[in-house]
């Protein structure tokens, strides 16, 4: 028997990537803007701040991406109440299926978000130099680079966009729509919709100290779902999930100067001080005050510029 061979379609391709950056700023954080000829999207991962496309000022909220066609001005601004923080992205990509995603607003769902955070992950495993540095323009690949990982941004970023794609244009297109159906899996849908329920759960209680017993007799899960879930969507189990969701709490308190590292531990529910520093060391390779003293010279470095 003779086979031939099938060519696989490639609907979108990304060429090259310019930049990935995961950014902590504080409320009072202004780019001015700048334009380029790639593409770039901001995606808001905690509070919300003004987006500039050419002369358009729009405000997007937490879960909100923004596309930024090429050669488009664009620039970004904190509310000055809320410290944000953003993922940006931006890469090379010619697929006609990109004007679909000129000067869009959309939101993300759980399955982009995992897609994003795989991109952030791969980034950190190949690639030198700090995600949340506003300056680095030129990315550079570790000696040790983990292998595979080049090829794997490449891949979940094609992923994010296919993803949302389908889950905008075509899910509101006609019958004859390609690729109307999308693949959706309900049990993935579901499993989704738990974990979103678990984050918000831990958010309200994100000044108490939990357990895992109380965090299934509350959320009505067993251990071992509950773990799964986590595991699934956050790539972690539920009480480091949990711990994380804090200094992710205590990194903003810091932004937005709501008071000294001890008052934030007391905020946060830690009985010491010592230990929330130990813990904030452990989570982001800095001391609270190491952490306040960065981002204070970003912020100065960006009024010095302007």
């Amino acid at each position: 028997m003779a086979y031939r061979a099938f060519r696989l379609e490639q609907s979108i391709t990304i060429h090259k990537i310019y930049s990935i950056h995961y950014f902590e700023y504080r409320k009072d954080f202004v780019f001015s803007g700048e334009s380029h000829d790639f593409w770039e999207f901001v995606c808001v991962d905690r509070g919300e701040v003004f987006a500039r496309n050419g002369d358009k000022l729009t405000l997007i909220r937490e879960d909100d991406i923004c596309f930024r066609k090429p050669n488009l001005f664009h620039g970004i601004e904190a509310n000055g109440v809320v410290a944000p923080n953003l993922v940006v992205i931006s890469f090379e990509c010619s697929s006609p299926a990109m004007r679909f995603f000129e000067d869009r607003i959309l939101r993300v769902d759980q399955a982009e978000k995992h897609f994003l955070a795989g991109i952030i992950a791969e980034a950190e495993g190949c690639l030198s130099g700090r995600l949340d540095n506003p300056y680095l323009q030129d990315l550079e690949r570790k000696e040790d680079a983990v292998f595979g990982a080049e090829q794997m941004i490449r891949l979940y970023l094609e992923m994010f966009l296919l993803h949302l794609y389908r889950r905008y244009a075509v899910a509101s297109g006609g019958k004859d729509a390609p690729g109307r159906r999308g693949g959706r899996d309900l049990n993935t849908d579901r499993d989704s919709a738990v974990f979103e329920q678990l984050r918000n759960y831990l958010e309200r209680h994100i000044a108490e100290q939990l357990d895992v017993g109380r965090i299934c007799r509350d959320n009505l899960l067993s251990r071992t779902r509950l773990q799964d879930i986590c595991r699934k969507f956050a790539g972690m189990g539920v009480i480091e999930c949990f711990n994380r969701m804090k200094i992710e709490q205590a990194q903003i308190f810091l932004r937005e100067q709501a008071g000294s590292c001890r008052q934030i531990a007391e905020r946060l529910g830690y009985g010491s001080a010592n230990y929330f520093t130990r813990q904030f060391h452990q989570y982001t390779g800095m001391t609270p005050s190491e952490y306040d003293r960065s981002i204070k010279a970003i912020a100065e470095k960006h009024r010095n510029d302007g």
